[in-house]
């Protein structure tokens, strides 16, 4: 079995990304992004990974939108480094914990839950049938108490090994936040093709769909410095 992170991941891709947030109220945000990634590999295998965001905002009515271009440069040992581009702005570096969240993102919760598999401790509970399909379903527990979560509960395809459903916890061990997801085939390499997100505590739903999704194209390096956020204007 091989981790899905450490799967082939291709050299490039460039995919379309959109999220719909509906609060509990009613109330819709929604974003779209265009992502182009590339990944590059050392005399170690994987080095780093350059990941360039154009975001379309459009808050609550057609016509509100602004244009928010980032980059980021992930290292091995976990380094991040970023640059954004806000509207006609010139590029600048960022902190990490300066790094603006839109609401999409921001009630998906996806910092708050992101780790390494290495910082989870995992425990097998059981193999689950539904459908058809069977499930191995594993228990994840932070090793750091400062995450927002105190465990993981995770149903992954026995066949190929995707994670389809995700249970996050909070530190009083009541559900937290639900993920539904649903994965796309492009060329051997998986992508997710729609997750829907639902936030129990707020009542807060957001859905995420990924289309257009080319892989391998051959993009330049020119396409993954900090000038080419200028493009986005």
């Amino acid at each position: 079995m091989t981790m899905l992170k450490k799967r082939d991941r291709g050299t490039d891709h460039i995919l379309s990304r959109s999220f719909k947030t509906v609060s509990k109220t009613g109330k819709e945000y929604v974003l779209k992004t265009i992502e182009k990634r590339v990944n590059l590999k050392g005399k170690g295998g994987f080095t780093h990974k350059v990941v360039i965001r154009n975001l379309t905002i459009f808050k609550y009515r057609p016509g509100d939108e602004s244009i928010l271009a980032t980059m980021a440069w992930h290292y091995n040992n976990g380094k991040i480094t970023r640059w954004e581009k806000y509207n006609l702005r010139d590029p600048i570096r960022i902190r990490s914990d300066k790094v603006w969240i839109p609401p999409q993102e921001k009630y998906f919760c996806y910092n708050d839950i992101e780790v390494g598999i290495s910082e989870e401790k995992h425990k097998f509970l059981k193999i689950e049938e539904f459908e058809n399909n069977k499930f191995i379903v594993v228990k994840s527990v932070p090793v750091k108490q400062n995450l927002k979560y105190s465990k993981r509960i995770t149903w992954i395809n026995a066949i190929n090994f995707t994670p389809v459903r995700y249970e996050y916890y909070d530190k009083k061990e009541d559900l937290w936040q639900t993920i539904d997801v649903e994965w796309q085939d492009k060329f051997d390499i998986l992508f997710w093709k729609k997750a829907e997100v639902i936030n129990v505590r707020n009542g807060n739903k957001t859905i995420i769909t990924i289309d257009d999704v080319r892989v391998n194209l051959g993009l330049p390096a020119i396409d993954f410095m900090v000038g080419a956020l200028n493009k986005f204007e």
